[in-house]
């Protein structure tokens, strides 16, 4: 196992790297180890069970990959990788813009519900209207367009 400092690490990133590719590398700062370079070129610390599917986790809690990389990176479906996160509690839909709309899609349901109310009210007028002019005698649905009560007289024939 190799060690570099973080100084070493920020100054050559590649070498570091190179040394990873033989042997685990020890990062440490300030004489204490912070990190552990792991080179992924060989695929069994991958293959090891769980490890992609923590890995890809990791990256998406920290907002380093999409839903969909992680979960392809994971080698799980979506809906399974949705579902995985879900129980850890990591939001599957994050950013601002979705807090955005869901402000937008509140005030628009106030809105509507507003306006039900209100439509609700005009009916209540209307049905009332409409009772009122049954129980004075008028029948509503015999208005002819003009809104007149039809004359109740018998036809008499001939031209009126």
């Amino acid at each position: 196992m190799k060690a570099v400092s973080v100084r070493q690490l920020k100054s050559n990133p590649s070498a570091a790297l190179r040394d990873a590719r033989e042997q685990p590398v020890v990062v440490l700062n300030r004489k204490e180890p912070e990190a552990l370079l792991l080179h992924l070129s060989d695929n069994s610390l991958l293959a090891e069970p769980g490890i992609r599917l923590a890995l890809a986790t990791a990256l998406y809690k920290d907002e380093s990959l999409s839903l969909g990389r992680a979960a392809e990176f994971s080698g799980v479906a979506l809906a399974e990788f949705i579902d995985h996160i879900s129980r850890l509690g990591i939001p599957v839909v994050r950013g601002g813009a979705v807090r955005e709309d869901v402000a937008t899609l509140d005030k628009w349901l106030r809105t509507s519900e507003s306006d039900l109310l209100l439509n609700k009210s005009n009916v209540s007028v209307d049905m009332k209207q409409r009772e009122k002019r049954r129980t004075d005698g008028e029948n509503p649905e015999q208005q002819d367009r003009s809104g007149r009560q039809p004359d109740n007289r018998p036809f008499q024939g001939g031209v009126t």
